[in-house]
């Protein structure tokens, strides 16, 4: 980070060229005697790079290269582990902690850490937004358990992506990770409805009782708990002999009659 030049030994005349998430930083060619000042765009954030160096009748060479700091200490949070106690998923109508593990790639120890966390996802409220960290060493990981603390939406869609930033400051410098939590959920829906008309020939007809047989599938990945379920009738020729039904639990993949 913060450098823009790079010297390279390489065959004479070869072509070079470093790029990072599809966006070329630079390309040089070699001289007569393989060496090459290779000037490029600086990197702004820690990443891989790609360094490609080829020449005719050569197969290309492609080498990852880490962008790490040159100079002080770098704080990135590189995993988020959901605690809940139970599955480690995060699942609608938890309660959740989250452990972080936090990797100083810079070439100085960082000390008198303060991470905060936040997100703009109405599903995901936040409860314990602040974390201390005594000292990260370089080249090292330290992860603090329930780091944050925060409760999921009972009302939160299967499988929503939930986005998080975490901010890490030693109060001169900051650093910014972003992060994302996939959360569980039931998902209830009507997989078909039947009818059943009394006299058996397959037509509602006036006068007539029919039972209707309501399918209910859980296609989401949370087991669904009990609830209830109201059926209106939107005729005023139609008289139904019940409209609320109290719903059992319908687990992940299960279908119920109702």
């Amino acid at each position: 980070l913060g450098t823009s030049t790079m010297d390279i030994t390489t065959d004479p005349y070869a072509l070079v060229a470093i790029s990072a998430n599809n966006v070329l930083h630079g390309v040089g060619v070699a001289d007569a005697t393989g060496n090459l000042t290779l000037n490029y765009t600086p990197f702004e954030t820690t990443d891989a790079a790609q360094l490609v160096m080829t020449r005719s009748q050569r197969r290309p060479l492609i080498v990852n290269l880490p962008v790490l700091p040159n100079v002080g200490p770098y704080v990135t949070a590189t995993t988020v582990v959901v605690n809940d106690g139970n599955n480690a998923t995060a699942e609608a109508g938890e309660t959740i902690g989250l452990d972080v593990t936090f990797n100083n790639v810079g070439v100085q120890d960082a000390t008198n850490l303060t991470a905060t966390i936040g997100t703009d996802s109405p599903y995901f409220a936040l409860t314990q937004t602040t974390a201390s960290i005594s000292v990260v060493p370089s080249n090292q990981t330290v992860t603090v358990s329930n780091a944050f603390t925060a409760v999921v939406s009972a009302m939160i869609p299967d499988q929503t992506v939930v986005p998080i930033v975490i901010t890490i400051t030693d109060g001169n410098n900051a650093w910014t990770s972003n992060r994302s939590i996939t959360v569980n959920a039931a998902n209830v829906s009507v997989q078909s409805i039947n009818y059943a008309d009394s006299n058996g020939n397959g037509y509602n007809e006036a006068c007539e009782t029919v039972t209707v047989t309501v399918n209910l599938s859980n296609t989401g990945h949370m087991n669904a708990a009990g609830g209830s379920m109201m059926i209106v009738a939107n005729n005023a020729n139609v008289t139904l002999s019940q409209e609320t039904f109290i719903i059992p639990a319908i687990n992940i993949g299960s279908t119920i009659p109702v």
